[in-house]
C-alpha cells in the first residue's frame, strides 16, 4: 500500500493546478482579448517556440496552446494528489520535452542579447525543472506512489 503523500508532492501538487487555473484565464484571453496576450506572450518566448509549430492562425494557435497546457497541468495536479504512478512518468516526459525544446531555443541564440530578465526567467526555469525531475525519482518519493522498480 502507497504511503502518505510527501510534503514535495503536495507543494507540487497545488503548484500544477494553480497553473491549470492561470492556463485557463490565459485560454479565456484568448477568446476575449487577443492583442492583450500577444503582449504577454512576448515576455514568454517557450509559447511563442511552442505555437510557431502550428498554422498561421494566431489565435487559433494561442487557445490550442493554452487550451493543451491547461488540461495537461490540470491532470498532473490531480495525478499527484491522488499518488498516480503514471503520473510522475508524463510529468517526467513533458520535463524532458521542454528541456529538448529549451536546447531548441538556445540554437536560435536568445542568449546572444546578453542577461535580461527573460533570460534570467529562462535558465530558473531550467533549473527548477531539473530539480522536479530529480525529485520525482527519489526513493521516498517513488515509495510514496508505489513504485516498485527501481526507475519507475
Amino acid at each position: 500500500m502507497p504511503e502518505k503523500r510527501p510534503y514535495g508532492v503536495t507543494f507540487l501538487s497545488v503548484v500544477f493546478l494553480v497553473l491549470a487555473a492561470t492556463y485557463f484565464v490565459l485560454f479565456i484571453l484568448s477568446f476575449m482579448n487577443l492583442p492583450a496576450l500577444v503582449r504577454f506572450a512576448d515576455r514568454a518566448p517557450e509559447v511563442l517556440n511552442l505555437s510557431r509549430h502550428f498554422s498561421q492562425n494566431a489565435a487559433r494557435d494561442y487557445q490550442l496552446v493554452y487550451g493543451l497546457l491547461m488540461v495537461m497541468a490540470a491532470i498532473a495536479g490531480v495525478g499527484l494528489w491522488r499518488l498516480w504512478n503514471w503520473t510522475r512518468l508524463v510529468i517526467s516526459v513533458w520535463i524532458i520535452l521542454l528541456l529538448w525544446d529549451v536546447l531548441a531555443l538556445k540554437t536560435l541564440h536568445i542568449f546572444d542579447g546578453g542577461i535580461s530578465a527573460t533570460n534570467t526567467l529562462f535558465v530558473a526555469k531550467t533549473v527548477v525543472s531539473l530539480a522536479v525531475l530529480v525529485f520525482l525519482f527519489t526513493t521516498g518519493v517513488r515509495r510514496a506512489f508505489g513504485a516498485r522498480a527501481m526507475f519507475l
